[in-house]
């Protein structure tokens, strides 16, 4: 499994990320890191493929949280232009 490395955080229980479940709320799970290159990180465990992460904003969440989905087209529409 590879994610964003952006999404891999680390705490006093060690690495983790946050997993965005079906009812939109956010949950806390620790991960296993093999490596990361090139703003990618692969996990040996703790993720299942096809699981949505946080990648902006964990430092704001609490295990619960609700959270909002913004894709990144609707991203790029909200920012500036220069």
């Amino acid at each position: 499994m590879v994610v964003p490395s952006q999404a891999i955080q680390s705490g006093q229980s060690g690495t983790y990320a946050f997993v965005i479940k079906q009812d939109k709320t956010a949950e806390l799970r620790l991960v296993s890191v093999s490596r990361s290159t090139n703003g990618e990180t692969v996990i040996e465990k703790g993720l299942s493929h096809g699981e949505i992460v946080v990648m902006d904003g964990q430092l704001l969440l609490t295990p619960g949280a609700r959270v909002s989905i913004r894709d990144q087209n609707s991203a790029r529409q909200e920012s500036p232009k220069k």
